[in-house]
């Protein structure tokens, strides 16, 4: 079971502050059950998103339970330190769930304390679900412009391959004309010979113009285009070629120009993907000119691809004392959080339990050195090992860096 909390003490420098509040909470034979406490529901229908409570209901709240608090073992002073900092951070609508807790006397003090500690448990985990939910929504906001199609784009460089000649198949395209092509592939078995390209199949021959999927390295993000190396050969007139995306009106400039017949000329251009699906084709060529032919070949030396996010590579470590703390029942323990090591960033920390059976009492800290640590009350009735609690560090960096 994991639990985790805000920063509870401000000053866990002994094992002496761990019993602020909560040193009564030992002795809480009906706290130990698990199944006693308050489980928040989805964030949606419990978390409020309503400003803190003001200074007069803390003190309302805190004046009311704080001789409880005393009666059931808790310090003072140190009692409204610790809770009316906790208290102050949570939402006010959330605080009136104090207000339906019953209050009895001397004799069921602790047993009414008992039900404090659930409430604010439940409290904490509902702040901590909503700030989770705000995080994922504030990242999925932020993700919107990856691969935006006309921004945000990453070009992907591959050895050249030529993907069409049309010497091999098809034959020259005359004036007047316009003919389709594929400048990748999402097909295991496709050959660009097909386009009169580089003979065998394409993950073989040309693997960088093949989608992952299909057994190529291209990634499994379609291309939005394609630069590529295109070349006129065997003119017979004067001439140039329109190049663009197929099912997308053509643009009135031309990619590449030659100005007599026999003329063998080539220009590395961008090739914007089309509309149309792959049956129809990627792109189109069109010879523009009066009268003539040419051949086209045209050689693929890299894509622009759609960017998007790269998932963060984290790793979990965590430190459990040694055998040498294990924790008889009413002591306490701290247990310090591993640092990341160089390259990961911590991005958090969780006191946790190994063993379902352990109601023990935990806070966490975050110290001036830079660790975090956990601080444990054994409430179980029995020893605690250094394998049923530990102290975990969750480090993660970019892939690559």
């Amino acid at each position: 079971m994991t639990l985790m909390s805000n920063r509870s003490c401000k000053s866990f420098k002994t094992v002496a502050c761990a019993t602020l509040g909560l040193a009564a909470a030992v002795a809480l034979p009906a706290y130990a059950a698990n199944a006693g406490m308050l489980k928040p529901t989805s964030p949606a229908n419990t978390v409020s998103t309503s400003k803190p409570a003001d200074a007069a209901t803390i003190n309302a709240i805190l004046n009311r339970w704080e001789p409880v608090a005393v009666q059931a073992g808790a310090h003072s002073a140190s009692w409204r330190e610790l809770y009316g900092t906790q208290l102050g951070q949570a939402p006010a609508s959330l605080l009136t769930n104090f207000t339906m807790l019953p209050i009895g006397d001397a004799s069921t003090a602790k047993k009414d304390y008992e039900g404090f500690l659930r409430t604010f448990k439940h409290i904490q985990m509902s702040v901590y679900a909503q700030q989770q939910q705000q995080q994922q929504s504030g990242e999925k906001t932020s993700l919107k412009a990856l691969g935006a199609p006309v921004s945000d784009q990453v070009f992907i460089p591959i050895p050249p391959c030529r993907v069409v000649d049309t010497r091999n198949t098809g034959g020259a395209i005359t004036a007047g004309s316009s003919r389709n092509f594929l400048f990748y592939l999402n097909n295991a078995g496709s050959a660009w010979s097909g386009q009169g390209g580089t003979p065998g199949t394409a993950v073989s021959a040309c693997p960088g113009t093949v989608l992952t999927s299909a057994g190529g390295t291209l990634g499994n993000v379609a291309p939005t285009a394609a630069v590529a190396t295109v070349t006129v050969a065997n003119t017979t007139a004067a001439g140039n070629l329109i190049i663009w995306g197929a099912g997308t009106p053509a643009p009135t400039a031309s990619a590449l120009n030659w100005d007599r017949a026999g003329q063998v000329i080539a220009n590395t251009t961008t090739i914007p993907r089309g509309t149309s699906n792959q049956s129809v084709g990627d792109f189109s060529i069109a010879y523009n000119g009066p009268s003539g032919q040419a051949d086209v070949i045209v050689d693929v030396v890299g894509y622009f691809v759609q960017s998007s996010a790269t998932a963060l590579d984290c790793v979990t470590q965590e430190n459990t004392g040694g055998a040498s703390n294990d924790v008889a029942n009413g002591a306490a323990r701290q247990i310090d959080a591993p640092l990341c090591t160089t390259g990961y960033t911590r991005t958090a920390v969780n006191c946790v339990y190994h063993n379902t059976n352990i109601a023990g009492l935990y806070l966490q800290e975050v110290a001036a050195g830079g660790f975090s640590r956990c601080m444990w009350i054994n409430g179980t009735g029995t020893t605690l090992t250094s394998g049923d609690m530990g102290a975990q560090t969750t480090c993660c960096r970019v892939p690559g860096q």
